[in-house]
């Protein structure tokens, strides 16, 4: 008897898993707009999102913008293309990415001038929250900049790992009676 208390019951056989592929359940996606390239442009601001690659655990600030006039440079892009900015605001770079899209949010909103600015937007950043989509005062659907024209000189920055080059972006407010066709923030 004291020797079948060390015997074990005979092991149920496993059901193999079925593989799943990693491709299960994938959407494709779309292509992805390109950068400006070096250049002095006018845009028009179509969307904006802020987003997060799970990957390297940084968020980003994404702006898609119609090329509606190119002034020098942008060989490789035509007026009516669709093209991006994004700006890291995370990490190491946070301060410099969030003042680099306070920069670009500021001029295509109209404000020259950034202690006018942070009067209108509120103390608590509630407008550049706006900006990318969330409901509050300064929109109640979200993205106030829609159609707003903002001028832009795309400069080359650093090289980059892959054989391309970082933008640097340095944004102007286009005033009413240069055509901008969407009031001022504000107004």
């Amino acid at each position: 008897m004291a020797a079948a208390k060390f015997t074990k019951p005979a092991a149920k056989t496993a059901t193999p898993k079925k593989k799943v592929s990693r491709y299960a359940g994938i959407k494709a996606s779309a292509p992805r707009d390109p950068m400006p390239i070096v250049g002095t442009y006018r845009f028009r601001w179509l969307s904006c999102e802020e987003g997060f690659n799970p990957g390297k655990g940084s968020s980003s600030f994404k702006v898609h913008l119609e090329v509606v006039s190119i002034d020098a440079g942008g060989e490789d892009h035509e007026v009516g293309q669709t093209v991006f900015f994004v700006q890291g605001i995370s990490g190491k770079g946070q301060d410099a990415g969030l003042g680099r899209v306070k920069a670009a949010v500021m001029a295509t909103a109209g404000f020259e001038e950034e202690g006018e600015f942070d009067a209108f937007a509120g103390a608590e950043g509630e407008f550049l929250e706006a900006v990318t989509g969330e409901a509050n005062e300064y929109s109640t659907d979200g993205q106030p900049l829609i159609g707003r024209l903002v001028d832009c000189q795309v400069t080359r920055g650093n090289a980059r790992d892959d054989g391309d080059y970082y933008r640097e972006f340095a944004w102007a407010v286009v005033a009413d009676e240069d055509g901008q066709e969407v009031p001022r923030c504000g107004e």
